[in-house]
């Protein structure tokens, strides 16, 4: 026992209930705290990629020494609920509304809502409508509508162009909203990414969305599970297991709504924003050949087995490794350095792959251009 106190790590072997955690390395919830009559003692597990902790009571036997220092959640301030920021949740929730707004003024997909904000937020987003919308904005995201023959639209901008507009218009708000604190006392904003005085809030956000128009991951997702650091997503068609934060809900409450118990596979945009990545608030379920031939070929026991064993591995995307790469400061004139969404310690700067560790925490990150904005 005193060596298990004195080591900076527990190795868990020998489980044949729990064979998965085998090889797992943990540390004692209590050093003090003596083994029970059975002769175990409380063993901690944290998962930093999704903020979870496995508690068990192993026996003494089971356990052993190691010099290697076992993950810890010490630093998750952002990623507790599954969600963006509330103030950060708000302001992508208001750029993707205006851009449907402005793409609805272009396509004229329901009149009644022309130029109507309120109207535009509030809609279904299950509506086709809605996906017309989107697909329109991401179309012309960098190219003006004016300029692929839209009558009525000479004014000559993009959509992207047309959002910054409007963040510009409402940036105060925006700013105040981001000081504030939410329902459960938690800030809405982060001064990591805001600034100390929010000046930092709307150049970092324009950042992060200039690409999405290209840096956007359009496709076909099983919903796994929500987790207190967001929602595990499968791509069947990268292989790639994906932790998406959701903007106002949590995405598996979404999902679970929208079809039932999880699993559930749904078309959807994954968006990077910050050093995080969320969606696109559409969860679409709409019985395409694509989606029919996905859900009757599905083998919901291996994508569960892939997803868990990404999250054991550390092979969960979590992030836009560069989404604040390039983003200054403008008191110091700095570049402001990244920050692992992950471990919350400052990244070292990868070389541009599509698919990056960090330097230190060695989780996989997603790596976008946005570094060359």
């Amino acid at each position: 026992m005193e060596a298990l106190q004195s080591s900076p790590g527990i190795e868990i072997h020998g489980l044949k209930s729990r064979a998965d955690l085998n090889g797992r390395v943990g540390y004692l919830a209590d050093p003090t705290t003596p083994p029970n009559e059975e002769n175990r003692v409380l063993i901690i597990i944290d998962q930093p990629i999704t903020g979870e902790q496995t508690k068990l009571r192993v026996k003494l036997k089971n356990l052993k020494p190691t010099t290697v220092t076992p993950p810890k959640n010490e630093t998750k301030p952002y990623t507790t609920t599954g969600l963006l920021r509330e103030g950060h949740g708000r302001l992508v929730d208001f750029a993707l509304s205006i851009g449907r707004l402005e793409s609805n003024n272009v396509g004229v997909f329901c009149k009644e809502l022309l130029d109507d904000v309120k109207g535009i937020m509030a809609m279904d987003r299950s509506r086709p409508s809605v996906t017309h919308m989107m697909n329109l904005m991401w179309t012309y995201w960098e190219l003006p509508p004016g300029d692929a023959g839209y009558k009525g639209c000479d004014h000559g901008f993009n959509m992207f162009e047309l959002i910054t507009s409007w963040l510009q218009h409402n940036e105060e708000m925006h700013i105040q909203q981001c000081k504030r604190k939410d329902a459960k006392g938690n800030p809405m904003g982060d001064k990591r990414i805001d600034g100390k005085k929010g000046e930092l809030l709307h150049p970092n956000f324009v950042k992060s969305i200039r690409h999405w128009g290209k840096e956007r991951l359009p496709g076909y997702y099983w919903v796994i599970r929500d987790t207190p650091a967001g929602t595990l997503m499968y791509s069947e068609d990268t292989d790639q297991t994906y932790l998406v934060k959701g903007i106002v809900d949590k995405i598996g409450n979404v999902a679970s709504r929208a079809n039932g118990t999880l699993p559930q596979l749904f078309y959807t945009t994954i968006l990077p924003i910050f050093n995080y990545l969320t969606y696109s608030g559409q969860l679409q379920a709409y019985n395409t050949p694509v989606m029919v031939a996905k859900q009757a070929n599905a083998d919901l026991k291996a994508i569960k087995k892939t997803v868990k064993a990404a999250v054991a591995n550390g092979d969960v995307i979590t992030c836009s490794a560069f989404a604040l790469s390039g983003a200054w400061d403008t008191n110091t004139k700095k570049e402001i350095p990244m920050i692992c969404a992950v471990c919350g310690k400052q990244r070292d700067k990868a070389k541009g792959v599509k698919l990056s560790r960090c330097g230190k925490c060695r989780f996989l990150l997603l790596s976008c251009s946005m570094r060359d904005a």
